[in-house]
């Protein structure tokens, strides 16, 4: 009964001396400053710590007074933000320090006043047609942004600089405003400012545009495609080749227009969007046509003079034109006597898949040029495509289809072509894997591609981009490298980021060389008669790829392989060691090294032949790697000739 009551006094001892050592005032107001104005309606108020409190209360009023208050009790913290204040209006405030249940000292009273309302209207920002665009259709739709607080706009237009005279158009109450009847070949300026019932806003910059005449009905095309010239019976290259089409709506066969006996002045194909077989040879009995929006390949001794009096692509409603489509890959062409730019047919069909240009090897177009082909990869089942002839709001926006972090890899020829492919690595394993298909035919000898290892089959398994998980993910991806038996280099550019950090083996298929690629490597290699097929396998960061395995390991690339195979030894200390090659019944084909290695990793190749130098049978065999140690490891391999 005496241990209560001790405490008690103890406790009225402690509040007695806090009551005489903290004054009134003692806790100590910071921010904002005191009759501070233009305070956002959020505002963080701010305090010191009392030493001895562990608790804080506010209290907040809009008068002296603090009658009535909004008190905010059990803040731990030495701050406290508000939100939703009323504009211009004046507050204050208070804080109080507690321990316990009691009170150890309060503030003095601070106020600060909140910004006033807004009294102007901002005004907005013109956005389409884009300053100073030209051959606009007379029927036309202008845009702008919408200003907070604004209800409505007002649009002058006018075909003077100074705005006088001018057409005005009221209580507009969207920020779109569709024109018609206007002036071909004519410059027009406008400009808009927002309103409400109180407000009306300054106006916008003023922009320009200028229409064209009305879309006709006939066009006369007059064009030289440039080709090699020689002498009969040229022997054609595939550098020579271009892809071509006749912009209009033409049904026109192409001997009508080419010149010379077939197959020595000139050749053609279309492409039927088959995964193999796919082009289909100009003849007598399968004659090829020039058609509205599709391309074909064409080779020529020689110039093509186009002379053609042709109708015009029909336009719909919208402005548009459609090609019709088939399933997989259609050569293209723009049906349209202007470029177009190929974001505008994206928006247009919303999609976003890529346009490829040929110009000895395949890479990304931005535009869709007249008199031109283009091989377009029909991934989402359409019917036709959509082209369209006016320009489209966002269509000449920059775009960058790769963004993310991964390897761009560039294969440089010593005449000058370029080509490349890109490791897209997702940020992580949630993301959605990727891969964007790329244009290949068996016309043409040059080019790389990363090879799919997914279901796709026949030309379709070539890519451009593919995004995969984080490198060490998966066993690697195939990369074929064609040059024509040119000389080439390869190139290989990390993007920013960790990447920076990043290691990876590159495996050379037909001679087993093995590179080590880090930022900035470059590897220069002879060429082949038929194509180069590398495997890129992540190896790690750099520090890693230094580091030794625990046991000893043998892996061989590829597998199955005809008519060599690289083997890799890794070692986690300096051994002696025996690399074997057994057939099937287990005798000894061949001794590939007998001795002692240091740690690390060794480089060996088989090249299918047995001991007295004979090429050996297809078959099954087994690479066993055996130590001093008594550890062993068997791989087993598929040679097929």
């Amino acid at each position: 009964m005496i241990k209560p009551f001790q405490n008690r006094v103890a406790l009225a001892v402690l509040l007695l001396l806090c009551s005489i050592s903290l004054q009134a005032g003692d806790v100590a107001l910071l921010r904002p400053a005191n009759g501070s104005a233009d305070q956002p309606t959020t505002v963080v108020l701010r305090w010191k710590q009392h030493p001895q409190a562990d608790a804080y209360s506010l209290s907040l009023a809009t008068n002296k007074d603090f009658s009535p208050a909004l008190r905010y009790l059990g803040i731990q913290d030495t701050s406290l933000t508000l939100t939703g204040l009323e504009t211009g209006t004046t507050y204050y405030w208070r804080v109080s320090a507690h321990l316990q249940d009691s009170t150890l000292a309060t503030s003095a009273a601070w106020s600060f006043i909140t910004t006033s309302a807004t009294t102007v209207l901002a005004p907005p920002d013109v956005v389409f047609p884009e300053n100073g665009q030209t051959s606009l259709p007379v029927f036309l739709t202008l845009i702008w942004t919408h200003s907070p607080g604004a209800d409505r706009y007002a649009l002058e237009l006018s075909t003077s600089a100074d705005m006088s005279p001018a057409v005005f158009f009221q209580n507009i109450g969207d920020s779109t405003k569709s024109l018609a009847n206007l002036q071909e070949n004519t410059d027009y300026y406008w400009r808009v400012r927002a309103q409400n019932d109180s407000l009306t806003s300054a106006w916008s910059a003023t922009w320009t545009f200028r229409t064209e005449q009305n879309y006709p009905q006939t066009r006369v095309l007059l064009d030289t495609i440039p080709f090699p010239g020689g002498a009969q019976g040229y022997q054609y290259k595939s550098a020579d080749y271009k892809l071509v089409g006749l912009p209009g709506d033409v049904d026109i066969p192409l001997d009508s227009v080419l010149t010379g006996a077939y197959g020595t002045e000139w050749r053609a194909f279309e492409d039927t969007g088959a995964e193999d077989n796919f082009l289909r040879e100009h003849s007598t009995t399968t004659p090829l046509r020039f058609r509205r929006g599709k391309g074909i390949w064409l080779v020529h001794r020689g110039e093509v003079i186009i002379r053609e009096v042709v109708k015009t692509a029909p336009l719909n409603t919208e402005g548009t034109t459609s090609i019709p489509l088939q399933p997989g890959w259609n050569i293209i062409t723009n049906p349209f006597h202007r470029a177009i730019p190929w974001r505008a047919v994206q928006l247009s069909n919303d999609m976003v898949t890529p346009l490829w240009k040929y110009n000895r090897t395949f890479a990304y177009s931005d535009v869709l040029e007249p008199f031109v082909g283009y091989y377009f990869f029909n991934s989402d089942s359409l019917d036709s495509l959509k082209v369209p002839y006016y320009p489209v709001p966002g269509a000449l926006q920059i775009r960058d289809e790769h963004t993310r972090t991964g390897l761009r890899i560039t294969l440089l020829t010593r005449d000058g072509l370029q080509d490349s492919v890109f490791f897209n690595f997702a940020a992580s394993e949630n993301e959605q894997s990727g891969q964007v298909v790329k244009p290949w035919t068996s016309l043409f000898t040059t080019g790389m591609h990363i090879v799919s290892q997914d279901e796709r089959t026949g030309r379709n398994r070539y890519l451009a981009s593919l995004t995969s998980p984080t490198p060490g993910k998966g066993p690697g991806h195939t990369l074929q490298v064609s040059s024509g038996q040119a000389a080439y280099t390869l190139t290989f550019d990390f993007t920013a980021g960790d990447m920076a950090e990043k290691s990876f083996d590159l495996l050379h298929a037909g001679t087993g060389s093995l590179y080590r690629i880090t930022p900035g490597s470059r590897i220069s290699l002879p060429g082949a008669s038929q194509a180069d097929l590398f495997r890129l396998i992540f190896s790690g960061t750099q520090q890693q790829a230094r580091t030794l395995p625990q046991e000893p390991r043998l892996v061989n690339f590829p597998n199955p392989f005809n008519p060599a195979t690289r083997l890799d030894i890794s070692l986690p200390q300096p051994e002696t060691v025996i690399l074997r090659i057994h057939d099937a019944a287990g005798r000894l084909v061949r001794e590939l090294h007998h001795g002692e290695l240091p740690a690390g990793t060794h480089r060996f190749v088989w090249d299918g032949r047995g001991r007295a130098g004979a090429a050996v049978a297809s078959g099954v065999y087994f690479a066993r790697l055996s130590t001093a140690a008594g550890q062993a490891v068997v791989r087993k391999m598929i040679l097929l000739r």
